[in-house]
Parts: structure tokens; sequence; C-alpha cells
């Protein structure tokens, strides 16, 4: 799908935005690109622009990438982009995990519809994992995963041990590449190890059976740690360096500048929301640091910064 059609089945039209001739779309809070990043191929964008989208769609910060799969930096996606992708490659853990989790379990594309009807298990057993999170009753499950409308290039997978459901993603394909949207699993199954064949076996697919760019899991993750980086790069990913761009909204880019890290720290005081907004708090910090690295570098619209609070 195009990066406008990605758009329009994410998010409503009024929170997708035609800035130069980038389509950027405000989700969860985020403004942002709708195309993911290429070699070679960086959005423009100045900060009037971005300050008007961003009033327009209530987001907070907007957020893109440029100089995409460059020298070693602070800013990353994690890709696999071999188009001979085999677990031939794979470290002797790395084929042993594989190997099982392709004896053991099946792996299939699924329709959406049926996702949505059938992942709630799933989803609930991998919300477990979660420390203050409050996973949706079933009914919601239901309403949220049908909000993406069947279409080309939006697809599901499931991995199945004896015809059970026992982890499943989502990915959209936009643009030539792919990108794994949402991941759960049911723990009690990790000893059969479906996600190693579910990542191979969607992996292997886009890169080996249609060509895709790449297959990506998305950015570096700042606020709060996750491990599934590090499975992706057991599992023949690597890391894409680029740099960050980072727009912070007038109001909220003013109470970050003069009371950024006590606020955190008031937050996590007063346990505001289990922690979550104080964790969205420092991750907007961490953001700013990683991007006051990378602005050294050059900007993305030809002047000379990159759009961003001051």
């Amino acid at each position: 799908m195009t990066p406008r059609e990605y758009a329009a089945l994410m998010v409503d039209p009024s929170k997708v935005f035609e800035i130069g001739d980038t389509v950027w779309m405000a989700f969860e809070g985020v403004l942002r690109p709708a195309s993911l990043p290429r070699q070679g191929c960086n959005p423009t964008a100045t900060k009037p622009e971005l300050r008007a989208a961003l009033k327009g769609s209530g987001a907070k910060i907007a957020i893109w990438t440029y100089d995409f799969d460059g020298p070693v930096s602070d800013w990353w996606y994690i890709i696999c982009d071999d188009p001979s992708y085999d677990v031939a490659n794979f470290s002797a853990n790395g084929r042993r995990d594989v190997r099982a989790g392709l004896r053991r379990c099946e792996v299939r594309p699924v329709e959406s519809t049926w996702l949505a009807e059938n992942g709630h298990g799933v989803y609930l057993a991998a919300a477990s994992a979660y420390r203050d999170y409050r996973p949706l009753p079933e009914e919601a499950f239901v309403v949220e995963m049908n909000r993406r409308r069947p279409r080309e290039g939006y697809e599901c997978w499931g991995t199945f041990v004896d015809n059970r459901l026992v982890a499943w993603c989502r990915c959209y394909i936009v643009d030539g590449a792919a990108t794994i949207s949402q991941w759960k699993s049911d723990l009690e199954y990790r000893n059969k190890c479906p996600n190693n064949a579910m990542l191979y076996e969607l992996t292997r697919e886009y890169l080996r059976n249609r060509g895709l760019r790449y297959v990506t899991n998305g950015s570096r993750t700042v606020g709060h740690s996750t491990r599934v980086h590090e499975f992706c790069q057991r599992m023949g990913y690597r890391k894409a360096y680029a740099k960050l761009g980072l727009q912070v909204s007038l109001l909220h880019g003013g109470v970050l500048k003069f009371f950024g890290k006590p606020l955190v720290w008031l937050l996590r005081t007063l346990n505001i929301k289990g922690g979550r907004l104080a964790n969205q708090v420092a991750g907007v910090l961490a953001l700013q640091k990683i991007r006051d690295a990378s602005r050294h570098a050059g900007p993305i619209d030809g002047t000379t910064e990159t759009a961003s609070h001051e």
C-alpha cells in the first residue's frame, strides 16, 4: 500500500497531513511520516509546517528519521534486508530454536477478522507479563482489532500448536517494505519457540518470496525496556543506524524545557497513571538527547537546523 493508504488505515482523515512531498499521520499522540525510512530519501518539513500540523492534530511531538542506514548513531531501526535470508546463516542457538519452532508449530497467515474473534486469549496471556498494564476486555479488543479494515498490504500471521493459536502478529506492507506492528504470544508455550518460527517464516516470505526492501520491527524504544529487538537480532536482523528529527509542540516543549527532570521525579513519586506518564515524559527527554546528537550532522529541509522546538 502507499503511505497515504497506510495513514488512512491507521488514523482518522483529520489526523493526516501532507507536508512537502511527505504524508504525515498523528498516531497515539505522535506525528510522524506514514512512509517507512528509505536510504537517500529524507522527509522535508519546516518548523512552521510541523507546528501547524501538531496544533491541528493534537499530537504532542513530531518525530522523523533521516539519513537512514548510515554511520553508527544513537538512533536506529531494527531491520532485515537479506534477500537470501535463511536459518543456515544463524548462530548455532539461533538455528536450534528456529528448527525447534518449525517442528513444533505451524505458522500461517490468518484473516484480520478471524484474529479479532480468536486472538484475545493470546493477548491476555501476553499482557500478564507487562507491569501496570490493563488489557482490554474481549468485546473492546474485538472492536479495536476491527478498526483496521481488511485490505491489501495489511496482513496477520498466527502460530499454532496442535491447532491452538499461541502467538500472532500484524504486519503492514508500505511502499515496498514491511513493518511488524503488533506481536503477542502466550508465554506458556515459549518452550515451543513459536516466536522464532513466526518471525522466520514471515521474514522469509517477505524477503525471499516477495522481494521487499526490508522487514522491520520498528525503531529504537525509549522510556521503557524491551528484549524484542535483541531477539530479532538473534534472528538475523540488524541495526540500521540513522538520525532523529524531533519537534515538540510549543506548550509541551516549554514545560519540558524548564521542568523536565523534576517533572519526571514528581510524576514517579505520585505514581500518576501507574508511572506511565513519567515514562512518557522521560521518553521525550531521551528523544531530545538523541535529536541533539543527530542535528549537528545536517538538516532535513536544507536550512541550518533540523525542525525542533527551541
